[in-house]
């Protein structure tokens, strides 16, 4: 295993850029997916995905999905005041 990757606490966030470099040891067969997952935090079925993200898209597809976008939580959202007034009271 190699040696830069040491056990982090569990509320500790891994980087894209270290994802990087555990799914690149996992390509090149240094690490498997079970030593990958418990570096990131990550289950082995989670780790597979990201894994078959980044052999597809490369480091943008270590990317989160929602980055640069409103979350589906918020309260101000122009879309909700829309269907809001455009809603019908059933009485």
């Amino acid at each position: 295993m190699p040696t830069i990757f040491r056990y982090r606490p569990k509320l500790f966030k891994v980087d894209n850029q270290e994802r990087a470099k555990v799914l690149d040891c996992v390509i090149a067969q240094k690490l498997r997916r079970d030593q990958a997952a418990t570096l990131l935090h990550l289950s082995t079925r989670q780790v597979s995905r990201l894994l078959q993200r980044y052999k597809l898209e490369g480091k943008a597809g270590l990317e989160h999905r929602l980055k640069n976008r409103p979350s589906n939580n918020c309260k101000n959202s122009k879309a909700k005041k829309k269907r809001s007034r455009g809603a019908k009271k059933v009485s």
